[in-house]
């Protein structure tokens, strides 16, 4: 049982059932697979904490016997970015058996994306990244200092200029 504060991290396997309460957390590592083979009882408020690399291969993931709905709340995933790519499909858990959840039950922290339940997997889609545009006081900063350039370049292109004038004489 994973209490409040407690943390279920590493890879291997665990023969027995495991309940993951309110408050609790997996993390298995950077990537690993724990396979938790009976049953895994996943109480909302608990967080299953995965590192997401550059494909599903490369990032932890989980594997249950049987994946049970306990307690409601929110069930989270905990996805730390370690190179996610966009588009990419991860493969988070996999499991045997499914009582309880659909694929809405689930969120995302650290990483944005979609949830699939998908033939005994919990396939996770990142999100394609979404440019973000710059504070409209920072626009304003670049305007002015971009028409400053060209006032400050117009005065000296006019004084080498008359520089060139005066040579001549």
């Amino acid at each position: 049982s994973i209490q409040r504060g407690g943390t279920l991290a590493g890879s291997g396997f665990i023969a027995g059932m495991v309940a993951l309460q309110d408050g609790g957390t997996i993390a298995p590592g950077d990537p690993v697979t724990l396979t938790l083979r009976d049953s895994l009882t996943w109480d909302g408020g608990g967080i299953i904490r995965l590192v997401l690399g550059a494909d599903s291969a490369g990032s932890d993931h989980v594997s249950v016997g049987t994946l049970i709905r306990g307690a409601d709340g929110p069930f989270v995933f905990d996805l730390v970015d370690a190179g996610v790519t966009a588009g990419i499909e991860y493969d988070l858990l996999d499991f045997d058996g499914l009582i309880g959840f659909t694929a809405s039950d689930f969120k995302a922290r650290g990483v944005e994306g979609s949830f699939a339940l998908e033939s005994g997997t919990l396939a996770f889609t990142a999100a394609l990244a979404v440019p973000t545009l710059p504070e409209p006081s920072t626009c304003a900063l670049l305007l002015a200092g971009l028409f400053m350039g060209c006032c400050t370049r117009r005065r000296l292109t006019r004084a080498a200029r008359d520089s060139i004038q005066q040579a001549r004489v």
